[in-house]
Protein backbone atom coordinates (compact mmCIF):
# COMPACT_ATOMS: atom_id res chain seq x y z
CA UNK A 1 0.00 0.00 0.00
CA UNK A 2 1.07 3.66 -1.04
CA UNK A 3 1.04 5.91 2.18
CA UNK A 4 -1.75 7.87 2.42
CA UNK A 5 -1.73 11.84 1.60
CA UNK A 6 -3.50 13.96 4.36
CA UNK A 7 -7.77 14.12 3.23
CA UNK A 8 -7.55 17.68 2.69
CA UNK A 9 -4.16 16.99 -0.14
CA UNK A 10 -5.85 13.98 -1.79
CA UNK A 11 -9.16 16.03 -2.08
CA UNK A 12 -8.08 17.72 -5.19
CA UNK A 13 -7.50 14.67 -6.56
CA UNK A 14 -10.74 12.79 -5.27
CA UNK A 15 -13.03 15.40 -6.06
CA UNK A 16 -11.03 15.51 -9.84
CA UNK A 17 -10.61 19.64 -10.26
CA UNK A 18 -9.16 19.27 -13.62
CA UNK A 19 -12.85 17.28 -15.11
CA UNK A 20 -14.71 19.92 -13.11
CA UNK A 21 -13.12 22.79 -15.03
CA UNK A 22 -14.11 20.70 -18.19
CA UNK A 23 -17.95 20.84 -17.02
CA UNK A 24 -17.99 24.53 -15.61
CA UNK A 25 -16.45 24.87 -19.41
CA UNK A 26 -18.70 23.67 -21.05
CA UNK A 27 -21.41 25.16 -18.68
CA UNK A 28 -20.23 28.69 -20.06
CA UNK A 29 -19.82 27.50 -23.88
CA UNK A 30 -23.77 26.98 -23.42
CA UNK A 31 -24.24 30.44 -21.35
CA UNK A 32 -22.33 31.99 -24.30
CA UNK A 33 -23.65 30.34 -27.09
CA UNK A 34 -27.25 31.48 -26.48
CA UNK A 35 -26.42 34.94 -24.35
CA UNK A 36 -23.58 36.02 -26.13
CA UNK A 37 -20.29 37.31 -24.03
CA UNK A 38 -21.70 40.11 -22.59
CA UNK A 39 -23.24 37.91 -19.98
CA UNK A 40 -19.35 37.13 -19.09
CA UNK A 41 -19.20 40.44 -17.45
CA UNK A 42 -22.53 39.54 -15.09
CA UNK A 43 -20.41 37.40 -12.34
CA UNK A 44 -23.77 37.19 -9.96
CA UNK A 45 -25.65 35.76 -13.09
CA UNK A 46 -22.83 33.03 -13.86
CA UNK A 47 -21.38 31.82 -10.34
CA UNK A 48 -24.12 30.08 -8.64
CA UNK A 49 -25.31 28.08 -11.68
CA UNK A 50 -21.06 26.91 -12.37
CA UNK A 51 -20.80 25.93 -8.80
CA UNK A 52 -23.90 24.22 -9.30
CA UNK A 53 -22.26 22.37 -12.12
CA UNK A 54 -18.85 22.06 -10.36
CA UNK A 55 -20.80 20.23 -7.34
CA UNK A 56 -22.57 17.81 -9.91
CA UNK A 57 -19.07 17.29 -11.29
CA UNK A 58 -17.67 16.48 -7.46
CA UNK A 59 -20.33 14.52 -6.78
CA UNK A 60 -20.37 12.08 -10.15
CA UNK A 61 -16.04 11.95 -9.84
CA UNK A 62 -15.92 10.59 -6.10
CA UNK A 63 -18.66 8.43 -6.58
CA UNK A 64 -17.18 7.21 -9.46
CA UNK A 65 -14.10 6.40 -7.70
CA UNK A 66 -16.12 4.37 -5.33
CA UNK A 67 -17.00 1.86 -8.04
CA UNK A 68 -13.30 2.00 -9.62
CA UNK A 69 -11.38 1.46 -6.20
CA UNK A 70 -10.80 -2.19 -6.94
CA UNK A 71 -8.79 -0.93 -10.60
CA UNK A 72 -7.19 1.60 -9.18
CA UNK A 73 -5.40 -0.45 -6.68
CA UNK A 74 -3.59 -1.88 -9.29
CA UNK A 75 -3.52 0.88 -12.10
CA UNK A 76 -3.71 3.97 -9.71
CA UNK A 77 -2.45 3.11 -6.54
CA UNK A 78 -1.51 6.73 -5.00
CA UNK A 79 -5.24 7.67 -6.10
CA UNK A 80 -7.06 8.78 -2.88
CA UNK A 81 -9.14 5.64 -2.05
CA UNK A 82 -6.83 2.69 -2.66
CA UNK A 83 -3.79 4.84 -0.93
CA UNK A 84 -6.06 5.03 1.89
CA UNK A 85 -6.39 9.22 2.12
CA UNK A 86 -10.58 8.18 2.06
CA UNK A 87 -12.11 5.16 2.71
CA UNK A 88 -14.78 4.46 -0.11
CA UNK A 89 -17.67 5.36 3.04
CA UNK A 90 -16.31 8.85 2.91
CA UNK A 91 -15.97 9.20 -0.78
CA UNK A 92 -20.03 8.22 -1.03
CA UNK A 93 -20.68 10.26 1.63
CA UNK A 94 -18.87 13.18 0.18
CA UNK A 95 -20.85 12.19 -3.10
CA UNK A 96 -23.98 12.35 -1.69
CA UNK A 97 -23.21 15.84 -0.22
CA UNK A 98 -22.03 17.54 -3.34
CA UNK A 99 -25.03 16.02 -5.18
CA UNK A 100 -27.61 16.88 -2.89
CA UNK A 101 -25.86 20.16 -2.61
CA UNK A 102 -26.14 20.41 -6.39
CA UNK A 103 -30.08 19.47 -6.38
CA UNK A 104 -30.90 22.10 -3.53
CA UNK A 105 -29.05 25.02 -5.22
CA UNK A 106 -30.38 23.61 -8.73
CA UNK A 107 -33.85 24.62 -7.34
CA UNK A 108 -33.66 28.36 -7.71
CA UNK A 109 -33.19 28.22 -11.23
CA UNK A 110 -35.31 27.41 -14.51
CA UNK A 111 -36.70 24.27 -14.17
CA UNK A 112 -34.88 23.09 -17.44
CA UNK A 113 -31.80 23.63 -15.44
CA UNK A 114 -32.98 21.36 -13.02
CA UNK A 115 -33.88 18.69 -14.57
CA UNK A 116 -30.40 19.37 -16.66
CA UNK A 117 -29.21 18.60 -12.90
CA UNK A 118 -31.02 15.77 -12.12
CA UNK A 119 -30.11 14.08 -15.55
CA UNK A 120 -26.20 14.52 -14.98
CA UNK A 121 -26.83 12.62 -11.47
CA UNK A 122 -28.70 10.19 -13.28
CA UNK A 123 -26.43 9.05 -15.75
CA UNK A 124 -23.78 9.28 -13.56
CA UNK A 125 -25.48 6.97 -10.79
CA UNK A 126 -25.61 5.07 -14.67
CA UNK A 127 -22.58 5.28 -15.61
CA UNK A 128 -20.87 3.64 -12.02
CA UNK A 129 -22.95 1.97 -10.35
CA UNK A 130 -22.89 -1.95 -10.27
CA UNK A 131 -24.65 -3.64 -12.11
CA UNK A 132 -25.54 -1.37 -14.88
CA UNK A 133 -22.01 0.22 -14.82
CA UNK A 134 -21.70 0.85 -18.11
CA UNK A 135 -18.01 2.38 -17.56
CA UNK A 136 -17.24 -1.34 -18.04
CA UNK A 137 -18.67 -1.74 -21.09
CA UNK A 138 -16.24 -0.77 -24.46
CA UNK A 139 -18.37 1.74 -26.38
CA UNK A 140 -21.03 2.82 -24.33
CA UNK A 141 -19.29 3.75 -20.98
CA UNK A 142 -17.11 6.13 -23.07
CA UNK A 143 -20.17 7.86 -25.00
CA UNK A 144 -21.68 8.17 -21.78
CA UNK A 145 -18.87 9.82 -20.06
CA UNK A 146 -18.44 11.94 -23.01
CA UNK A 147 -22.22 13.06 -23.07
CA UNK A 148 -21.98 13.30 -19.22
CA UNK A 149 -18.71 15.81 -19.54
CA UNK A 150 -19.69 17.28 -23.11
CA UNK A 151 -23.23 17.26 -23.79
CA UNK A 152 -24.84 17.84 -20.65
CA UNK A 153 -23.09 21.14 -19.06
CA UNK A 154 -23.73 22.50 -22.09
CA UNK A 155 -27.45 22.02 -22.34
CA UNK A 156 -27.57 23.33 -18.69
CA UNK A 157 -26.25 26.81 -19.84
CA UNK A 158 -28.41 26.65 -22.63
CA UNK A 159 -31.64 25.75 -20.47
CA UNK A 160 -30.64 28.07 -18.26
CA UNK A 161 -29.83 31.19 -20.61
CA UNK A 162 -32.18 30.11 -23.51
CA UNK A 163 -34.90 27.28 -22.30
CA UNK A 164 -36.95 25.97 -24.70
CA UNK A 165 -36.30 24.80 -28.45
CA UNK A 166 -32.84 23.19 -28.34
CA UNK A 167 -32.91 22.06 -32.06
CA UNK A 168 -30.62 25.65 -33.32
CA UNK A 169 -28.05 24.19 -30.84
CA UNK A 170 -27.84 20.56 -31.92
CA UNK A 171 -24.72 21.43 -34.59
CA UNK A 172 -22.84 22.83 -31.76
CA UNK A 173 -24.29 19.99 -29.31
CA UNK A 174 -22.66 17.59 -31.66
CA UNK A 175 -19.52 19.07 -32.07
CA UNK A 176 -19.04 18.88 -28.18
CA UNK A 177 -20.36 15.47 -28.18
CA UNK A 178 -17.27 14.42 -30.76
CA UNK A 179 -15.17 16.76 -28.97
CA UNK A 180 -15.52 14.87 -26.35
CA UNK A 181 -15.60 11.96 -27.32
CA UNK A 182 -11.98 12.09 -28.70
CA UNK A 183 -11.12 13.29 -25.64
CA UNK A 184 -12.34 10.68 -23.40
CA UNK A 185 -10.96 8.05 -25.58
CA UNK A 186 -7.70 9.04 -25.73
CA UNK A 187 -7.99 9.28 -21.94
CA UNK A 188 -8.68 5.57 -21.93
CA UNK A 189 -5.53 4.79 -23.23
CA UNK A 190 -4.06 6.28 -20.88
CA UNK A 191 -5.13 4.09 -17.80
Amino acid sequence: MVKPKGKLAALPDLLSLELSLVVILGFLSGMILTSGISLLRDFSAIFAPALVLAFLSFGFNSFNAVFDMYLDTINRPKRPLPSGAYSPTQAFILSVFFFMSAVVMALDFSPAFYLTSFAFIFLAVVYSLPPLYLKGTAYLGTILASFIYGVIPVLAGIALFAPGSYAPYFPFLLVTFLFALSAVSLKDFET
